[in-house]
């Protein structure tokens, strides 16, 4: 409570934040004026890795016999690419235009294990909240890192 010297009284409510029970993860993304915009994900964020890989059918004959233990069918190549679901928490419902900027953003960052790392957005829809309707707003993203887990790159 703030006492200003004129005899009326101002109240301000502040919100005070526990340390999270969760890693933060900072969103950053161009905005619909080109400027850069951030978003924090306070809530649980789940990692996950899916994988890939091409397969060739070898001959495996030598002096017209063959091992076993000699797979006729290897592998070519192998990757993978990891993703994340992020949870927002509990935001205010005037960043439902913050969230719709996010998900039409064409460059988005994710600040992750220290390092800013490019992502893309996985998520196709949105179904904007509203205080009346939901009591409290969150929302949940899917992202994928924009690069392989294995670098392929030659």
């Amino acid at each position: 409570t703030v006492f200003p010297t004129s005899g009326t009284r101002t109240v301000i409510n502040i919100i005070k934040y526990e340390k999270c029970k969760y890693t933060p993860l900072k969103l950053t993304f161009i905005n619909k004026f080109g400027a850069y915009q951030e978003i924090w994900m306070f809530a649980n964020s789940i990692l996950s890795m899916a994988t890939s890989e091409e397969r060739y059918k070898s001959n495996i004959l030598t002096n017209g016999t063959y091992n076993t233990y000699d797979p006729q069918i290897k592998l070519l190549t192998k990757n993978g690419n990891q993703s994340l679901k992020l949870n927002s928490d509990y935001y205010p419902e005037s960043y439902n235009e913050v969230f719709r900027q996010l998900f039409l953003s064409e460059k988005v960052w994710i600040l992750y294990g220290g390092q800013t790392l490019g992502v893309n957005i996985e998520s196709k829809q949105i179904t904007y909240k509203t205080s009346l309707t939901d009591s409290l707003i969150n929302y949940t993203i899917d992202v994928s890192f924009a690069f392989d887990t294995i670098n392929n790159i030659r």
